[in-house]
């Protein structure tokens, strides 16, 4: 310890020493001198470890701290930052309620308590019954090439359109008359999309359906599936072999994961999942006492499987992993086209050009809007975003679902000049984070501060990769905390049980954690997807895909407050609260300025 830390411990032990606010300060005085100055210096030890991140340590000093002075009550607030921190809410909870039996008028502690509350009992539900959604977006219609940013000479105007499909940094449209295919990727700037190759591969194309990086099924109205290999790099699109399916009226496939594809077919009235290698029927699927059951579009994300059958006017979510049905809706016309945001929210077309919104949530469809899409259009998910377009991919629409609350999580506060510098990161369930139109406002230490944004940027400090299982030791979680904002981890590296599935997404809001699931040969359990929903991440196709972002900010702080150490005033913390975009975000750690380092 530095000779001026020295210096300053000791002054503020002299503004400790006439803190009688609470009855248990006159016991504290009592203390040998020597015996509280030596438990206050380890908590402020404790206290700058618990910023920097190390957990370990700072729980360590902390024992020290109460051991000297058993007084100490901003003992259990620091403790109870410390468990948040490690995911364990119900300690966090019972320190927090320790530190208000004295400290009852510490504002910053009320809200914190308040916080974590909400925080638990959110985790448990949406993993356990699925991510709520707020409010789901309509944006007005729009010409569907001028907002993808595709410039006149990359357009085209298909005969026949099959279903448009968006993977990762991949945009793939068909045309089933012309027997092409297109593929439009991103430009340099990220901005526009741009059209990227173009290939014949045989007419009555009805869909590409990605099964990873490079590897295309393409799936022909025949029953005939082609396994194809897309070199970038050359700009071929080389053919694997070819599997002939047995199937007299596919219209719709997906890809489940692991190599196996999901085949609607309309006239045989089944869903068959087919590992594509080989042409193996693995197994088939209908919906028990449906007469007449005619499937006729899919979609998927994780372990959830949209199906839309015309011939009883209703949709399915089919769980892949449980394989039960888990919902089911009806509407007035036969669905046309249904996609998924995620695992609990999807959209759905109906043939009188009616689109709702469906939840695994809610026992009915929501009207959207009714009978204003004229034409038959399709639904596909890109970036995040639904889009509807009709079928000459002349006019478009979007659907974008609304958190109303996200979560700011705020670290390394250091001292510069007249202003504070803090890291936030922010995570918003389910949702890219848009790092847009950002109005903060903080509070330190019981007094108003302006917040400025000095820096935002949506690249994450660092992504790792999880392969072998997660260990949920509190050793463990700090050392993924340290090495990483993003974590890219394979289903089968989760936990299983949902009690750890739960730690570990309190863990990683606590945290500021974005948690995506790579492929893997084993579809994900729907949990396991919802918690990587709530952190703002979700499923990954390849690890290069722009979902892999996090969203940093480096904030400056003004405040007129006067230095505060532990006890001597009623509000212990910084607060930072606004907006982003349509979402309002906020964020809070114990806050003593005395204690942060120059």
């Amino acid at each position: 310890m530095s000779s001026k830390f020295r210096v300053i411990v000791s002054l503020l032990f002299l503004i400790l020493c006439f803190d009688l606010s609470t009855g248990y300060a006159e016991e504290r005085l009592k203390l040998p001198e020597a015996q509280r100055m030596y438990g206050f210096a380890a908590f402020v030890s404790a206290y700058q470890y618990a910023l920097e991140d190390k957990i370990d340590e700072a729980l360590e000093k902390l024992e020290v701290a109460i051991k000297w002075d058993p007084y100490l009550v901003e003992y259990y607030l620091l403790k109870a930052f410390c468990m948040y921190n490690l995911g364990r809410f119900d300690e966090a909870v019972t320190n927090l309620n320790f530190y208000l039996e004295v400290r009852n008028k510490d504002f910053f502690a009320k809200s914190f308590l308040e916080d974590v509350r909400e925080k638990k009992v959110y985790v448990k539900n949406a993993i356990t019954k699925g991510v709520p959604v707020d409010q789901v977006l309509l944006g007005n219609s729009f010409a569907l090439w001028e907002e993808l940013g595709v410039s006149p000479l990359d357009r085209f105007i298909p005969y026949m359109p099959g279903r448009p499909v968006c993977s990762g940094e991949n945009l793939f449209f068909t045309d089933q008359i012309r027997g092409k295919l297109y593929i439009y990727q991103k430009d340099d700037d990220r901005e526009k999309w741009e059209k990227k190759e173009v290939f014949d591969v045989g007419k009555g194309i009805l869909k590409a359906i990605p099964l990873g990086a490079q590897e295309l099924a393409l799936l022909f109205d025949t029953g005939l599936l082609k396994l194809t290999r897309w070199n970038k790099d050359k700009g071929k699109l080389e053919e694997t072999h070819e599997v002939d399916l047995d199937l007299s009226s596919p219209s719709d496939g997906v890809s489940i994961g692991g190599g196996i594809i999901g085949v609607a077919e309309r006239i045989e009235g089944r869903v068959s999942f087919i590992r594509a290698a080989t042409g193996e029927n693995i197994y088939s699927w209908s919906p028990p006492d449906v007469k007449n059951f005619k499937p006729v579009s899919l979609a998927v994300h994780g372990p959830i499987l949209a199906v839309g059958d015309a011939s009883s006017m209703r949709v399915y979510l089919f769980d892949l992993v449980d394989r039960k049905i888990i919902r089911e809706f009806s509407f007035e016309a036969p669905p046309r086209a249904v996609e998924l945001f995620n695992s609990s929210e999807g959209a759905v077309l109906t043939e009188d050009g009616s689109l709702y919104i469906i939840s695994a949530i809610k026992d009915q469809a929501e009207l959207l809007a009714k009978k204003i899409f004229p034409e038959a259009w399709f639904l596909f998910n890109m970036e995040g975003k639904v889009y509807a377009t009709d079928t000459r991919l002349f006019k478009g629409s979007s659907l974008k679902l609304i958190a109303k609350k996200g979560y700011l999580v705020m670290r390394a506060p250091s001292k510069e000049g007249s202003f504070w510098k803090v890291e936030a990161r922010v995570v918003i369930p389910f949702g890219k984070v848009e790092l847009e139109n950002v109005i903060l406002q903080g509070v330190i230490e019981g007094q108003l501060a302006e917040v400025e944004v000095l820096e935002k940027t949506a690249t994450p400090e660092s992504v790792v990769r999880i392969e072998a299982p997660l260990s949920l030791e509190d050793k463990e979680l700090q050392l993924v905390a340290s090495r990483a904002s993003v974590l890219a981890i394979k289903g089968s590296a989760l936990p299983k049980d949902t009690a750890s599935l739960i730690r570990l997404g309190n863990f990683a809001l606590a945290k500021g954690i974005k948690i995506f699931i790579l492929p893997d040969n084993a579809i994900p359990e729907v949990e396991k997807v919802r918690l990587a929903e709530i952190t703002g991440g979700g499923l990954l196709m390849d690890e290069e895909s722009n979902m892999l972002k996090g969203g940093v900010m480096k904030l400056k702080i003004s405040s007129a407050s006067t230095p505060n150490v532990p006890g001597s005033r009623d509000d212990s913390g910084l607060l930072v609260l606004g907006r982003i975009g349509p979402t309002t975000v906020e964020g809070r750690i114990p806050f003593w300025s005395s204690f942060i380092q120059f």
